[in-house]
């Protein structure tokens, strides 16, 4: 939610390329993904049932994703970049990182049940 105000994700990268790196799409991709993404945040951040509600959401939203996730996009970063493994782009985006989204997905719909056991 933040890296688009400094153009650094796909979503930018994607609309700029498709059309034009204007100020109206630098806006509209801001826009749009601070529309999608804060009715889920509010909600849960309305479902923490916790005295330290703002620390814990602020963990779960700031720091959690870095510590588990840094170290993998670092080194899929370091693959595609330095090391040019699968770097071919598709739209702008490594094939590396494609192939990752895939493994996520899999690897959501395998494990959901055990992130919330009331919608398996």
């Amino acid at each position: 939610m933040v890296s688009p105000f400094f153009k650094m994700n796909d979503e930018f990268y994607a609309s700029a390329a498709l059309f034009g790196d204007t100020a109206l799409v630098y806006w509209a991709v801001i826009i749009i993904i601070w529309l999608v993404c804060l009715p889920p945040l509010i909600k849960a951040f309305r479902a923490i049932a916790n005295r330290r509600r703002v620390l814990w959401f602020a963990f779960y939203l700031i720091l959690f994703p870095y510590i588990l996730w840094g170290p993998v996009f670092g080194a899929l970063e370091y693959l595609m970049v330095s090391k040019e493994f699968l770097a071919t782009t598709i739209i702008g985006i490594g094939l590396l990182f494609i192939i990752n989204e895939f493994v996520t997905i899999a690897a959501y719909l395998k494990f959901k049940k055990y992130i919330d056991p009331h919608r398996a």
